[in-house]
């Protein structure tokens, strides 16, 4: 199975908020923003719009609800 990229930033995301401690103790709105860096920093600035990185993270944070 091939995964866009969408997923694969999904994917990341998960892992990232699973894995990393800087995501501990954060609210929604903290976790979120730094997701969404999170998410720059690995896949580059313009592989995403706004509307598809807030989506993105949104989506990994109701995967593991973190909300």
């Amino acid at each position: 199975m091939i995964l866009s990229t969408r997923e694969q930033a999904i994917n990341f995301a998960m892992y990232a908020l699973e894995n990393d401690p800087l995501f501990s103790g954060l609210n929604e709105h903290a976790m979120l923003g730094h997701l969404k860096h999170s998410i720059r920093l690995v896949f580059g600035g313009h592989t995403f719009e706004h509307g598809d990185l807030e989506s993105i993270a949104q989506s990994a944070m109701d995967l593991l609800e973190y909300n």
